[in-house]
């Protein structure tokens, strides 16, 4: 009985989680068709014994991805009377990003 009623609470806190989710707004709505998606991919994985391997790609991708940028440093000291700032940004395929 106590492990029904475990199952049956979970249950009831998952509704309850993707109900808040649903109200909140649309980016809601895509995450549990994101999560919902995953589960049934892993299922289906899992009945044949198999890792997620797209995941695995991608995880991959985006390590090759930040181990070609680089971090650049610029120090700005044009004007004397500008108080000297540094900057920091990342150098990608798309030019100079994320400065601030």
């Amino acid at each position: 009985m106590a492990k029904l009623r475990r199952h049956y609470r979970k249950q009831e806190t998952m509704a309850k989680s993707i109900q808040a989710l649903q109200k909140t707004r649309k980016k809601g709505s895509k995450l549990i068709r994101y999560y919902r998606k995953l589960a049934k991919n892993n299922q289906a994985l899992e009945k044949n014994g198999q890792t997620n391997k797209t995941l695995q790609k991608t995880r991959e991708k985006r390590s090759e991805k930040s181990g070609t940028r680089q971090k650049l440093v610029i120090q700005i000291r044009d004007t004397p009377d500008s108080s000297p700032g540094l900057l920091t940004g990342v150098l990608g395929e798309s030019g100079l990003t994320g400065l601030n």
